[in-house]
């Protein structure tokens, strides 16, 4: 029985440190760590003009820069 409560304890740990892909330090401080570039490029080989973000109607063509190395994306574009 004492086992299984120490295997219960890591597991609510685990869960609520990484829950999400969110990391969780000891006082609970959420931070939201990068995807590497090969997992972002990974993402368009599989699923390309599916998660393509589109521009919308009279939205003006701008060029856009490439992501720094480490950057994340979405967020980019969502900025």
């Amino acid at each position: 029985m004492k086992v299984h409560g120490r295997w219960r304890e890591l597991f609510e740990r685990v869960l609520v440190k990484y829950l999400d892909g969110n990391v969780r330090d000891e006082k609970g401080k959420v931070t939201h760590p990068e995807y590497p570039q090969f997992w972002y490029r990974r993402i368009v080989e599989d699923e390309g003009e599916r998660v393509r973000v589109r521009r919308l109607k009279g939205e003006p063509e701008t060029p856009q820069k490439p992501p720094e190395q480490g950057a994340c994306p979405p967020c980019e574009q969502r900025r």
